[in-house]
């Protein structure tokens, strides 16, 4: 499966990695591609590669949004079009000094998400 990952910190580098040791085709969308981080991610993930997050985005089957609350939006709307592709939401809504949720008791970040980028491809599990 083609997997795209949207923010490799500690969600989405840990997730990434361990699909690509389990024989997917991983994109990490990440700020810097060249960056000594980003190696050492693809080093760790043993394949995959380090792109932009747009470009990591697009070939993806399924796309793995792992971004900090406070980029998040921008992130999903600077990716272009996902229609059809199944976007998985691992944010989560805190305060960045993390004191508490900044949304959650009449809706959640998933549903924050969906409403970011309608086209995108809904699924139950």
């Amino acid at each position: 499966m083609n997997i795209g990952i949207v923010g490799a910190g500690n969600v989405g580098g840990t997730l990434g990695a361990r699909w690509a040791r389990n024989g997917h085709t991983v994109a990490f969308g990440v700020r810097d591609p060249n960056s000594p981080a980003s190696r050492e991610l693809l080093q760790k993930a043993g394949s995959g590669t380090a792109a932009t997050m747009a470009d990591a985005a697009k070939p993806g089957d399924v796309l793995l949004v792992s971004t900090t609350w406070g980029v998040t939006q921008q992130v999903i709307e600077s990716l272009g079009n996902l229609t059809g592709k199944i976007v998985i939401d691992a944010t989560n809504p805190v305060l960045p000094d993390l004191s508490r949720l900044s949304l959650g008791t009449i809706t959640s970040a998933a549903e924050q998400v969906a409403q970011w980028h309608p086209r995108a491809r809904r699924q139950s599990i």
